[in-house]
């Protein structure tokens, strides 16, 4: 299994800007990363802004009436997994 890569904020606006020029697959192709992978910096960037591309590992923890209330806002909502998880 390969390791899973990790580009620093730079490299990910470079990477979005990008996509202004060419596809969004010839990109992915280029720089060996899942085309999922740009679409979800994509909403990041939109929905978070510039901060929440920054890569910074910490695991969160919720509670249970917290996960419960998500998942009740997410079953109600018409948006797709992706979306509501960026927002």
């Amino acid at each position: 299994m390969a390791r899973k890569k990790y580009f620093s904020l730079e490299q990910k606006l470079a990477i979005l800007d990008e996509t202004k020029r060419l596809s969004l697959n010839k990109v992915a192709k280029l720089y060996q990363i899942d085309a999922k992978t740009i679409r979800a910096w994509k909403l990041i960037l939109k929905y978070q802004g510039i901060h929440g591309l920054s890569y910074s590992y910490k695991r969160h923890y919720y509670s249970e009436s917290k996960k419960k209330a998500l998942v009740k806002e997410f079953n109600s909502s018409s948006e797709s997994a992706l979306v509501f998880a960026a927002k």
